[in-house]
């Protein structure tokens, strides 16, 4: 069997829990992100909400939601909003598995410095880490990097445009790089992009090199982000010394405590496997032939979390990475139509 045509696949979206979906959608609106689509599941119970950059500047701009990268989906159960005791997994404040989105501005030092004004909350700040990012939190405690391509070139400048930011990546700690490489490579046909090595743990980046292609590096001790223009990436986090740790190391945030779902999006959890316990969803890829797509991951023998044929939603697939996170399949509607919602 031929391989897949992954020059047409796209890191659709990254699906995570919220509490109040007016707080949270209020706080990415400050970060120039704006719900881009909506799909009330009243029956289920719940809603789920896709925001993404959609400004004349931005990679996706006008897109139909299956054909974009870089859009993140809220998914609300209803009642939250006023439930005292509900609280999502962050994945960091509890069991360690998701790590954060990554925003790439234009301007880190404006950036961050208007959303000081604007009073959020954050994790870590640019004089409190490293000079060239910054972590706040959203109002669920979900960490957002914020990045740039060169932190030194923009020390003195005084303002920033949202516009031009990009929801640039998903972070996830992997327990085995070589192990997840492979699978994110060979599964999902995903390029190795960029490599980041710290002292204590090495940062890979992955995803569909697109009409840009392979980033060409800049030369020794360049220091520059030159991915900071792209959406749609996967960031693996290696903790080093993780690969020898016996089982499984990280919680996928679909399992309980819940939190981050998947790489994608899943309409209805309860509707697709007439299971209780529903959204839960983490990254989704869109792909040009979903039924070649779903045969390819069966010829590659993947871990499926749904196949198309289960459950009564016949229009979406789960696969589970090596280390148990969803991934979501989708049909590009702009290329084949679906036979229904997904």
């Amino acid at each position: 069997m031929a391989p897949p045509d992954y020059s047409k696949w796209k890191m659709n979206h990254t699906m995570i829990r919220v509490k109040d979906p007016k707080r949270t959608i209020a706080f990415y609106n400050q970060l120039g992100l704006n719900v881009v689509a909506k799909l009330p599941q009243p029956t289920a119970n719940f809603d789920l909400y896709f925001l993404g950059y959609d400004y004349h500047t931005s990679e996706s701009a006008g897109k139909e939601r299956s054909d974009r990268e870089g859009l993140l989906e809220l998914t609300h159960n209803y009642g939250t909003e006023t439930d005292d005791n509900y609280k999502v997994s962050t994945g960091n404040d509890g069991p360690l598995g998701f790590g954060h989105i990554g925003i790439a501005v234009d301007n880190i030092q404006a950036a961050a410095k208007r959303l000081d004004g604007l009073g959020v909350q954050w994790h870590e700040k640019l004089e409190q880490g490293l000079p060239h990012r910054a972590f706040c939190l959203d109002p669920d405690g979900y960490q957002v990097e914020l990045v740039s391509r060169d932190h030194k070139a923009t020390v003195n400048e005084t303002t920033t445009d949202v516009e031009t930011y990009r929801f640039n990546h998903t972070a996830i700690r992997v327990k085995d790089p070589k192990v997840s490489l492979k699978w994110y490579e060979e599964t999902l046909g995903m390029s190795l992009l960029r490599t980041v090595e710290r002292d204590d743990l090495t940062l890979y980046f992955v995803g569909y090199p697109g009409a840009k292609g392979n980033p060409t590096q800049g030369p020794a001790g360049d220091t520059s982000n030159y991915l900071s223009d792209r959406e749609g990436l996967v960031e693996l986090i290696w903790i080093h010394g993780s690969e020898n740790k016996e089982g499984k190391v990280y919680h996928n945030g679909n399992n309980e405590p819940q939190g981050f779902g998947h790489l994608c999006k899943l309409p209805s959890q309860q509707a697709l496997m007439g299971t209780p316990g529903a959204n839960t969803n983490p990254i989704g890829v869109a792909v040009d032939d979903l039924q070649a797509a779903c045969d390819h991951f069966e010829e590659t023998k993947v871990n499926w979390k749904k196949r198309l044929t289960d459950g009564r939603m016949k229009t979406i697939a789960f696969i589970m990475d090596p280390d148990d996170y969803w991934v979501e399949i989708i049909q590009n509607s702009t290329i084949k139509q679906p036979l229904g919602v997904q």
